[in-house]
């Protein structure tokens, strides 16, 4: 799943999701659709811990094709 935005003060961004990265997984149960996402979701209570398997590009150089990072991240879901 490509992320196409981040809402300003948003959990994913104070986790450090990006623009432009592939959610691979979410607490190591595949995403391929929004639909999994949605699922995952409604098991998660407020402060539960999540994490994202990602991949991210990384900025090529001219003329060169981008490279693509996996990492993790990661936080505790707001307790509000």
């Amino acid at each position: 799943m490509l992320v196409q935005g981040i809402d300003a003060d948003s959990f994913a961004e104070d986790i450090g999701l990006a623009e432009k990265d592939v959610i691979l997984s979410i607490n190591r149960q595949p995403v391929d659709s929004a639909e999994d996402i949605h699922k995952i979701q409604t098991t998660l209570k407020p402060g539960d811990p999540v994490a994202f398997h990602i991949m991210r590009p990384t900025p090529a150089g001219r003329g060169h094709v981008p490279q693509w990072t996996s990492t993790f991240v990661s936080g505790a879901l707001p307790k509000e």
